[in-house]
């Protein structure tokens, strides 16, 4: 009885080794997470700032995006009405350069309708101020109307009969001149084979 009762004791003492054991083991092990949820929260909350930092420089941007679309369609539309005062501008002064034709045209066709026998000249003297409206915006005559010249492909186009015969440095007749502006040739003189 008394093994037994010694026995039982010594399942009894294991039992409550056991138990102290697990305890202690739950402590640690609670310990241990506690630390562990303790670091995630640190953790979630550095991730919470960064994504509120993030969010935040991603709404400044978005209202630096939207001031600098505001400015960019100012601007457009400043750029748009500088351009139609341009173009007014141009317009008026082409006009201006071309009134003494434009205002004398209209009289002369009456004229003509009405029976009055206009010449040459009365036309060439109407038609003079193109001639210096031409200069002034920088065009150049190519050739002389009537004028003999050597045959040069870049500033001549040649017409008529024989046109594909001429060559390179033939002499021709300017029939219509042409015109440049600086180093484009906007207009080849049309010529004649001599």
């Amino acid at each position: 009885m008394i093994s037994r009762l010694w026995r039982s004791l010594r399942e009894w003492l294991a039992i409550r080794r056991l138990r102290v054991e697990v305890t202690r083991w739950k402590a640690r092990n609670y310990d241990l997470c506690a630390e562990t949820v303790q670091g995630l929260r640190r953790a979630l909350d550095t991730q919470q700032r960064a994504q509120d930092d993030l969010r935040r420089q991603l709404a400044a941007r978005d209202e630096q995006i939207e001031r600098l679309r505001a400015e960019y369609a100012a601007l457009e539309a400043r750029l748009h009405r500088a351009e139609a005062e341009s173009a007014q501008t141009g317009r008026l002064a082409l006009f201006r350069d071309l009134q003494p034709v434009l205002v004398q045209l209209p009289t002369m066709r009456a004229a003509v309708a009405q029976g009055a026998d206009l010449t040459a000249r009365d036309v060439l003297d109407m038609l003079a101020p193109l001639d210096q409206l031409i200069a002034d915006l920088g065009f150049e005559c190519i050739g002389e109307a009537g004028g003999e010249t050597s045959y040069d492909p870049r500033l001549h186009r040649v017409v008529g009969r024989g046109a594909d015969e001429v060559a390179a440095g033939d002499r021709v007749r300017v029939r219509y001149v042409g015109y440049r502006l600086g180093d484009e040739i906007v207009a080849k003189a049309e010529v004649t084979r001599v």
